[in-house]
């Protein structure tokens, strides 16, 4: 609506200015061909209150062209403000994001090597119990993999060795048995040597008293 009251306030302000024209080439015929100035008197008077409407008219269209210049210069200050504020507020915003994700991915890349950490620790510790669940494509899945692999190596080894332990131990236990089977049949026989080894000396005094007996008679 304030477009179209300006549009026919400039058309009638034209209009204005074309009659005002019109008068003015008239009388200036008039005196041109030599007439006198009483007789376009009322024209020259007529001329002058409306040059005198149009230049308030158009100091009127001035100033609200200044003003209206002054309330763009307003805006687009005010539009550039904002738009400092907003351009500033996006790049927070899109710091604070980037340093979200930054951090996101920062955190997911950590846990598998904490998980991987916690393995490397708990094998130090001897203990093959822990679990790796991490899976992946990349690097780190590789590396979980390789770990899960140690790991069962180390399990299988851990296995092996528990069971020729077993098998050492049982050794042991026949080896403990045997000798000790040993040492009572030594035991036994030295038992037996001494006993007669005492008999044959009892046999000898018995004999040697029998031919003493036999050469006293």
């Amino acid at each position: 609506h304030e477009d179209v009251r300006r549009a026919v306030a400039l058309l009638r302000h034209r209009a204005e200015i074309d009659g005002y024209f019109l008068l003015a080439r008239s009388a200036a015929t008039h005196l041109v061909r030599g007439g006198s100035v009483s007789t376009i008197a009322p024209t020259l008077t007529d001329m002058a209150t409306r040059y005198r409407d149009l230049q308030a008219v158009l100091a009127g269209h001035l100033a609200a062209a200044k003003q209206a210049m002054a309330d763009r210069i307003d805006e687009a200050r005010t539009l550039h403000r904002n738009s400092v504020f907003t351009g500033a507020f996006l790049f927070l915003a899109g710091a604070l994001a980037a340093a979200g994700i930054a951090a996101w991915l920062a955190r997911e890349m950590a846990l598998p090597l904490e998980a991987l950490q916690r393995a490397a620790a708990g094998i130090a510790e001897g203990d093959l119990t822990r679990p790796l669940d991490y899976r992946s494509e990349d690097e780190v899945g590789a590396l979980a993999d390789a770990f899960r692999g140690m790991i069962q190596r180390l399990r299988g080894m851990l296995s092996a060795l528990r069971s020729t332990s077993g098998e050492l131990t049982g050794a042991a236990d026949t080896l403990s048995r045997l000798t000790q089977a040993q040492t009572e049949l030594l035991e036994t026989q030295a038992w037996n040597v001494a006993r007669t080894t005492t008999t044959t000396r009892e046999l000898e005094r018995s004999s040697a008293l029998a031919s003493s007996r036999t050469d006293s008679v």
